[in-house]
């Protein structure tokens, strides 16, 4: 009894409320890691061009210091200092800005090194990690916690809310019908998403399924793959090129895909690459943009 007497009473000195920190910000980022800051971030570097585009929509974008090369829109971001090199986040660069956060995508996270760096120089890392329309949200709330935009966040994910579902409440697809989204040109080698994409997400929001929701990620395919499932949708992220080797009527004209129920049926269709696989609130352009193809284009 004694020995038990002894343990109840030290128990309670190995955490004792004073030791315990409280933070302004103490939230959960989208890799499950701990954002804890004891300010709002004023100053903040951002390498996810999606991420860029959330902050500029919420009103963040004068806390912007740095920003990684692909982050380009809107316009008015090209005058901040690029921290990326050869499309690699340059950490001495990130460093000399001595930012209050730094936000990236999960691939970026992927750096242990980056992200051992950052915290060492008392940089507090915010990953995000889009792979459907819910985690749109969930970037647009994170990303509001974090600069004290709030009000404005919530704005956006409301917009983004009733939009998306005036669209899904306009659907009459059937749901057997298939689309296939061609990422890189046949030239290059065919890429496309899978499922655990926000592309494969789309396709759903717009009461279709995509073709190759059976492979996960983003994928190399081979035509004959295209060929054997013939989808009923093909859309292509490669503009046209003024030689013909690209984009929608390169896609008609191919030889051997005749049989291609999209290309019977002339339904091969371009959408803005950006606006499409950027986790973004510009996302809806994209949808609106695949809505007016798909249901309100004649049938040729």
């Amino acid at each position: 009894t004694q020995k038990a007497s002894c343990l109840l009473t030290n128990a309670p000195s190995a955490a004792t409320p004073a030791q315990e920190q409280t933070f302004l910000i103490d939230i959960t980022d989208m890799a499950g890691n701990p954002v804890q800051m004891n300010a709002y971030a004023g100053s903040i570097v951002v390498l996810d061009p999606g991420d860029c585009e959330i902050l500029c929509a919420i009103g963040a974008e004068e806390q912007i210091v740095g920003r990684s090369e692909d982050c380009d829109y809107p316009e008015s971001v090209a005058s901040l200092p690029v921290v990326t090199t050869d499309g690699m986040p340059n950490t001495e660069q990130i460093l000399a800005l001595n930012p209050q956060a730094v936000v990236l995508d999960a691939e970026a996270a992927a750096d242990t090194s980056l992200i051992a760096e950052l915290k060492g120089a008392n940089i507090q890392p915010v990953v995000t990690n889009v792979t459907d329309i819910n985690g749109l949200y969930t970037a647009v709330t994170l990303l509001g916690s974090v600069t004290n935009r709030v009000a404005e966040s919530g704005a956006v994910v409301a917009n983004l809310l009733t939009a998306f579902a005036g669209i899904q409440a306009k659907v009459t697809a059937d749901a057997s019908k298939t689309i296939y989204f061609e990422l890189a040109p046949l030239a290059t080698g065919l890429q496309t998403a899978g499922s655990g994409t926000l592309i494969n997400d789309i396709a759903l929001l717009l009461g279709y399924h995509n073709e190759f929701e059976d492979m996960e990620g983003y994928v190399s395919i081979t035509p004959a793959q295209v060929i054997g499932r013939s989808p009923d949708i093909i859309v292509t992220t490669i503009p046209s090129s003024e030689d013909g080797t690209a984009g929608v009527n390169e896609i008609l004209a191919r030889v051997g895909w005749e049989s291609v129920q999209a290309i019977a049926d002339k339904q091969v269709f371009y959408i803005d690459v950006e606006t499409l696989t950027r986790p973004g609130p510009r996302l809806l352009d994209a949808i609106n943009a695949l809505y007016a193809d798909l249901y309100e284009t004649p049938a040729q």
